[in-house]
């Protein structure tokens, strides 16, 4: 797994969400975009049953990089398509999004009704501050810009929740704790 898929799944499991990372989901032959291409593969498939969400997240850090840049959206050329395909090829997602409802067993906390289901980038940096210009476009679409200030939120209030024996909600913890307060008791 990678760190920005594991945080991202961190956030969604703090905020009462069954998640799973690196979700494959197996295509049929007919519907595949690439007949090579057996499967698609999910960063993080973040299930809530008091909501009935179901969040599909593509997690992209590029924090020693230009970011995420909104033309890749906005305006996208071949490279963007086959980067965020989900995202481009409609038919793609249609076809990812029902097969994965088919393979997910929710067991006994799925209610049966319907559920939502968002397509999501998560983004750790985005380039040249065009974080806004890209939430209204994703809006308009129906997806979800996870973004910076949407990771820097969950990553505090995982700083402020109960102790879990994890590397990520330690180093937050650690980043928070006032060492300073702890030293001028002593």
């Amino acid at each position: 797994m990678e760190a920005l898929e594991a945080i991202v799944a961190a956030i969604f499991q703090s905020k009462g969400f069954w998640v799973r990372t690196s979700v494959r989901v197996k295509l049929e032959l007919a519907k595949r975009r690439n007949k090579s291409d057996p499967r698609t593969e999910l960063d993080v498939v973040a299930y809530s049953p008091q909501t009935h969400e179901l969040w599909v997240v593509e997690c992209k850090s590029f924090l020693n990089s230009r970011g995420v840049q909104a033309r890749a959206f906005l305006n996208p050329g071949e490279p963007a398509k086959k980067r965020y395909k989900l995202f481009h090829d409609s038919d793609h997602w249609n076809n990812v999004r029902d097969r994965l409802l088919q393979q997910l067993d929710f067991g006994d906390i799925y209610s049966g009704e319907p559920l939502k289901v968002y397509l999501c980038l998560a983004a750790a940096h985005v380039a040249g501050g065009g974080e806004i210009e890209l939430a209204d476009h994703f809006k308009k679409c129906g997806w979800q810009l996870l973004g910076p200030g949407w990771l820097k939120e969950g990553l505090k209030e995982l700083a402020n929740n109960d102790y879990e024996n994890d590397a990520i909600t330690m180093t937050v913890k650690l980043l928070a704790y006032d060492f300073a307060k702890v030293r001028g008791k002593s």
